[in-house]
């Protein structure tokens, strides 16, 4: 599950990547829920867009859909969600220069959605979809090594 981080390492975080090394070693997410993977120092961002927000009326889907952004120079940057071998909540469903509903960042965005058949509340609850994105964020952070 993905937990929230003190103010002070927030602007850590921020502020100064390179040379936070009292937070080094941590994994820790912002309130926006971008994380910051400070072992590697790679800039990964993940994020739970909830399908409430997507307007798609009378179908029953899960919690949220989940997305993760990589910087340039990380091995999925630029790939089409079909040529990367990623495990994902029903496989990959998104690849663009954007996350869904933002403005474009600088970073790749590829993703997951709760919206295949028998996904639902109560098989794709939040905690099932903040553990399938942080999933996701694991498989990122590895494969920009």
């Amino acid at each position: 599950m993905i937990a929230k981080t003190s103010q002070s390492a927030s602007s850590l975080i921020r502020d100064s990547p390179r040379t936070a090394t009292v937070a080094a070693r941590t994994k820790s997410t912002t309130k926006n829920q971008c994380s910051y993977d400070m072992e590697t120092e790679l800039k990964i961002q993940a994020v739970l867009l909830p399908t409430s927000l997507l307007g798609l009326k009378g179908y029953e889907m899960g919690y949220a859909n989940g997305y993760v952004g990589v910087p340039p120079g990380h091995t999925w940057f630029g790939k089409h969600y079909d040529n990367l071998d990623v495990e994902a909540h029903g496989g990959l469903t998104y690849s663009e220069d954007h996350c869904p509903r933002r403005e474009p960042d600088g970073l790749w965005w590829v993703g997951f959605d709760v919206c295949h058949f028998n996904d639902n509340p109560v098989t794709c609850d939040k905690a099932y979809c903040e553990a399938a994105l942080e999933k996701l964020r694991q498989q990122a952070i590895e494969d920009g090594r």
